[in-house]
């Protein structure tokens, strides 16, 4: 009966020792569960690197940026190229000089709603572009990163560069968007290769010396230069590149005479007066003969480095060459440009006011 009383007397404290322990093992996932937040935490971690993915700029450095883009700064010709695969609605910070251009506020009116940012060429708002923090910078600032902000370095001074660039931004924001990128660097490439089909066997006699003026008549574009570029494509030479300017620079006042172009190329009807008139000039060929062209401008300035720059591979080549591009309709071109890269109908009068800007 004893020996019955003490194994009761041990079940009840064993039933008393598992008892606890299972007191303790609950309290333990209490505990646990209390940190949840925790484990949540890496959860949304995991999940917001889910959210991001990696973008490579022209200069080859790796940046991360959010899965879905949904705000951007660009500067000059990155805003035309955001425009043109469809970014455009995504632009919180622009260029003065984009909101002063008529044919894109005409296109686009929103642009000039935009925050301006960058004022004149690299003269950056920094405090205004803070605030804003955009998602992506298209601007190549030097110092953005100091700022914690993404800045995709670009160049465009080929048309390698500018489908590149273009591919690029389509990027930024999406599979459709990409496709226009891809659909603009087919067009680029059909340009490209109608007229360099014509001008390829052109002996260095038959070329043409050609100078393009850049702000005023002495600035200019040579070596390594877009504009040296699709002069050279149209079957033409570029004789500031001749006379050893890089890229973008300033030829004496001497060379240009010495060089004597056969065309020059203005960006507006001022210089070209200014050329016509100004007696150092006079001795020039293109003067002489009156070839001095006023660079078409649309939504951006065609010369440099947009992608309109496919629009002017195919001018300059009628300009430097009309006996081999007589049935080439720069009318029918840039309607066609404007329809399917801008979904615009251009009028008469707007067409005019591209092709011979004042």
């Amino acid at each position: 009966m004893k020996a019955i009383k003490i194994t009761l007397v041990l079940l009840i404290l064993l039933s008393g020792l598992l008892i606890s322990g299972c007191l303790q093992q609950a309290n333990d996932v209490v505990e646990t569960s209390a940190e949840t937040p925790t484990v949540k935490s890496t959860v949304q971690g995991t999940a917001a690197e889910a959210e991001t993915r990696t973008i490579t700029d022209m200069d080859g450095v790796v940046w991360t940026i959010p899965k879905e883009v949904k705000s951007v700064a660009a500067n000059g010709a990155g805003n035309q190229i955001v425009f043109m695969v469809g970014g455009a609605d995504k632009l919180v910070g622009t260029a003065s000089v984009v909101q002063q251009n008529e044919m894109f506020v005409k296109i686009y009116p929103r642009i000039t709603e935009v925050e301006t940012i960058f004022v004149t060429g690299q003269d950056v708002n920094f405090e205004e572009l803070v605030k804003l923090d955009p998602d992506v910078i298209i601007g190549n600032l030097d110092d953005a990163e100091e700022y914690g902000l993404v800045d995709l370095d670009i160049r465009n001074q080929s048309p390698e560069d500018i489908k590149t660039e273009v591919l690029l931004v389509g990027d930024l924001f999406g599979e459709e968007e990409y496709k226009k990128a891809e659909e603009f660097c087919n067009y680029y490439d059909g340009n490209l290769n109608y007229v360099t089909e014509r001008t390829k066997n052109l002996t260095d006699e038959e070329k043409v010396k050609v100078f393009v003026a850049g702000a005023d008549i002495l600035s200019t574009e040579g070596i390594g230069s877009i504009t040296t570029s699709w002069i050279e494509n149209a079957g033409g030479i570029n004789v500031a590149a001749e006379a050893g300017v890089k890229e973008r620079g300033t030829i004496s006042m001497e060379d240009l005479i010495a060089q004597n172009p056969d065309i020059i190329i203005t960006r507006d009807s001022k210089t070209r007066e200014e050329l016509l008139t100004n007696d150092q000039y006079q001795d020039i060929s293109a003067v002489k003969t009156g070839k001095i062209y006023v660079n078409p401008k649309g939504v951006y300035l065609w010369g440099v480095r947009s992608a309109e720059t496919a629009l002017q591979t195919l001018w300059s080549a009628k300009m430097i060459h009309p006996e081999l591009f007589e049935d080439l309709d720069m009318n029918e071109e840039t309607r066609k440009f404007y329809s399917t890269f801008y979904y615009y109908e251009l009028s008469e009068e707007e067409l005019d006011s591209i092709l011979n800007p004042q």
